[in-house]
């Protein structure tokens, strides 16, 4: 490896100037970036953003934007495919606890220990439904997949989640709602409850 770079040092010439060199007029990026900002601070612009930003943030942290499901209208449930196959061996304590290709149901090792309640926040019947039906275990998660997040939770004194860009009930195949996921045995459930 030294010879190499020993070989480069003697290829290295200055072969001069060839043609005619100009100054850079151009003001370097981050400079232009820093200046602009610097002004925009000193004209109080900066601040004016900035509680534009603060103002659409809180508000959209109130009420996201959510995926409207239709009520459910006949019971269904889904079980929910929990076992994987391990790509690499599932190491603990220093030892192969399961080695790799080995297919596992994490719910048998370990248990969910509560349930997640699905509703749409503006339909009040399934707001009812949901404060009678999902807080008896304090440990379940209450999740919005529509509606205003902090109104509701004000108003509830409820801790309430809300399921962003509809990730969970797409995972989940939870097409109508309410819904409740919950674990029978070593399955996964979702249940679509239709209220009468």
């Amino acid at each position: 490896m030294a010879a190499l770079f020993a070989c480069t040092e003697v290829l290295a010439t200055d072969l001069g100037v060839i043609a005619k060199t100009y100054p850079i007029l151009e003001q370097d990026l981050i400079e232009q970036i820093k200046d602009k900002i610097a002004s925009k601070d000193q004209n109080g612009e900066l601040d004016e953003l900035n509680q534009q930003w603060l103002t659409r943030s809180k508000k959209y942290a109130a009420a996201p934007k959510g995926s409207f499901l239709p009520p459910a209208v006949i019971p269904r449930i889904t079980l929910i495919e929990t076992k994987i196959t391990l790509k690499t061996d599932l190491m603990g304590f220093g030892k192969v606890l399961y080695p790799k290709g080995t297919t596992v149901n994490p719910l048998k090792i370990m248990r969910l220990t509560y349930a997640m309640c699905f509703i749409d926040g503006d339909e009040e019947k399934q707001v009812n439904w949901m404060i009678k039906h999902c807080t008896k275990n304090p440990l379940n998660k209450l999740v919005l997949v529509n509606g205003p997040l902090e109104v509701l939770s004000k108003r509830t004194g409820l801790r309430l989640f809300f399921d962003q860009g509809g990730d969970l009930i797409r995972r989940l195949k939870i097409t109508a709602l309410p819904a409740v996921l919950s674990q029978k045995g070593g399955d996964l459930y979702v249940e679509e409850i239709p209220l009468l």
